[in-house]
């Protein structure tokens, strides 16, 4: 089941696994089985062509990923994505791969014990389907 409610759960979740706090305005979006968050992206940082996006979890199912892309896309109307998350954390990074996302970079120290692995996506990146 994808969850966009309570949001502060999500956020706690995400929190949980990236010592990043979120507050004030942002969305949250979870993948739910068993009544427990199995993966999760909070966005945050709007700026009208992008949103950043932090990852966290460990299932990333397709209904989870195109429901992402269609708020970002279909419902901000941004021309990308920014994605971040722990370098270390393989179900992630091989989910933003997966959905057609480019890796731009590293971000050295960005979590208090690990670097961040940087990606960007845009519509026409999105590898499944159109949004």
């Amino acid at each position: 089941m994808i969850l966009d409610a309570p949001k502060e759960r999500i956020a706690g979740y995400v929190a949980e696994r990236t010592g990043h706090v979120f507050s004030g305005g942002y969305a949250a979006l979870a993948y739910e089985r068993d009544g427990e968050i199995r993966g999760a992206a909070i966005f945050d940082i709007w700026r009208g062509t992008d949103i950043e996006l932090t990852v966290a979890g460990d299932e990333f199912p397709r209904a989870f990923l195109q429901a992402c892309a269609k708020y970002v896309f279909g419902g901000l109307k941004c021309q990308r994505a920014t994605l971040r998350t722990r370098a270390d954390h393989r179900a992630a990074i091989g989910a933003a791969i997966r959905v057609g996302a480019r890796i731009e970079g590293m971000q050295r120290d960005f979590y208090r014990d690990c670097d961040a692995v940087l990606f960007g996506i845009t519509p026409g990146d999105f590898a499944y389907g159109n949004l």
